[in-house]
């Protein structure tokens, strides 16, 4: 298969984010929308409770809206499980996982 199986696909341009706005995603799994899915967010160096991770789950047309509380790096990463495995001799199920990283108000 050529491509990614799930993606994370910024509705504006990230550089021109700013801390108080909210930035929009569009996921997309085998090149559709998905419905449901969490989109976590951190700044992708600072260790955070599993419990505490900000999470935005996705509309029916796949689009989540990330709220910017702040300057510096961004990383946003959905993992998205399949029961059963598309190979279930080898695995109970599927996971796809994708990140995006981007990082606001760094002088540009």
């Amino acid at each position: 298969m050529v491509g990614h199986d799930i993606e994370i696909v910024p509705l504006a341009d990230p550089a021109a984010i700013k801390p108080g706005d909210s930035l929009r995603v569009r996921v997309l799994f085998h090149g559709k929308p998905l419905a449901g899915g969490e989109v976590e967010r951190g700044d992708g160096t600072t260790i955070v409770a599993e419990q505490e991770i900000p999470r935005f789950t996705t509309d029916t047309n796949g689009v989540a809206t990330i709220p910017v509380v702040r300057s510096g790096s961004h990383l946003l990463v959905i993992d998205h499980r399949v029961t059963p495995s598309a190979t279930p001799d080898q695995a109970n199920a599927d996971l796809d996982t994708a990140t995006l990283w981007f990082s606001v108000g760094g002088g540009h």
